[in-house]
C-alpha cells in the first residue's frame, strides 16, 4: 500500500515517519517541493517526493496534512483523482491570526469533517483523523500498522 502525504509540516512529517518506521511506502508532496524532497531523502528508500497530482495518482491513501482552507482548494483542484481513494483529513477549523494566535475559521457547530466530506467526490472513502495525532506519537502512543484498519479503530475506541 502507498500513502500520499500532502504537506510536510508537523503533522505530515510525523505521519510520514511513523508509516515508514512501520514499513509502509509514502509519497510526499508540498507547496515547496524541496521540503518534500528533503524529508523523503531523510526517510530513505520507502519515501519519495513528487507533485501533488502525481502523489495522489500513485497512492491508495491520501493524507491531507494542510490547513483547512488549503485542503478545500486542493480538493477542488484534484477531485477527479480522489475517486476511489481513502482520503484522511487531520485538519482543524483554525487559522493563524495577525498576532500569531489561533482562531476558529468555521461557524460554531460546523465541523471541518462535515465541510471536507461535502467537497469530496462520492466515490472517495473519507476518514476524519485527529489533527493532534502527531503530538502523541500515534494512536495511544503506538505506531499502527496502516494495513490493519481494525487496529486503528480499536485503538481509538471507535
Amino acid at each position: 500500500m502507498t500513502t500520499a502525504i500532502i504537506g510536510v509540516g508537523n503533522i505530515g512529517k510525523s505521519v510520514a515517519r511513523h508509516l515508514v518506521d512501520g514499513g509502509e511506502r509514502v509519497v510526499l508532496a508540498a507547496r515547496d517541493e524541496s521540503n518534500a524532497t528533503a524529508l523523503a531523502n531523510e526517510l530513505g528508500e520507502l519515501a519519495s517526493a513528487t507533485s501533488v497530482e502525481k502523489a495522489i495518482t500513485d497512492a491508495d491513501v491520501v493524507v491531507f496534512a494542510v490547513w483547512l482552507d488549503t485542503l478545500k482548494d486542493l480538493i477542488a483542484q484534484h477531485a477527479g483523482l480522489l475517486r476511489g481513494k481513502v482520503v484522511v483529513d487531520p485538519s482543524n477549523p483554525v487559522a493563524q491570526d495577525a498576532n500569531g494566535g489561533v482562531v476558529r475559521t468555521l461557524p460554531d457547530r460546523q465541523s471541518s469533517g462535515s465541510v471536507v466530506a461535502g467537497l469530496l467526490p462520492a466515490e472517495a472513502h473519507f476518514v476524519k483523523a485527529s489533527g493532534a495525532l502527531h503530538q502523541f506519537g500515534g494512536l495511544n502512543g503506538k505506531v499502527v500498522d496502516a494495513s490493519d484498519a481494525r487496529t486503528a479503530v480499536g485503538a481509538t475506541g471507535g
